[in-house]
């Protein structure tokens, strides 16, 4: 499996995890890059699937992001942030009904 720079092996998920986690930390490519020690065209050509991180740098963006592997590879963190954000309006609904019939 060749990951470095080349198309042999498609990661569509990095490219979208990658993009959605920066961009919920409002972490510029540059800044990514600096902390990953290496030069924003990296960055950008990950996001753009022109060639993927090496497994050193894939490590280092999973601490960064507190995220697994897995899930920053072959996963859909978006997912979780709308199921996430799904609950919390559900829950905010409820007590909003339950104050309300509480009061009658």
């Amino acid at each position: 499996m060749r990951l470095n720079g080349t198309r042999g092996c498609a990661m569509p998920n990095l490219r979208v995890n990658l993009l959605y986690l920066r961009e919920q930390r409002g972490m510029s490519q540059s800044q990514l890059a600096a902390r990953l020690d290496v030069s924003r065209q990296s960055v950008q050509k990950w996001e753009a699937e022109k060639s993927y991180p090496e497994m050193e740098k894939l490590i280092k963006i999973c601490d960064i992001f507190g995220c697994s592997m897995d899930d920053l590879v072959r996963g859909d963190l978006t997912a979780s942030a709308d199921e996430a954000a799904e609950e919390e309006y559900v829950d905010a609904a409820s007590e909003a009904s339950d104050s309300e019939l509480s009061h009658q």
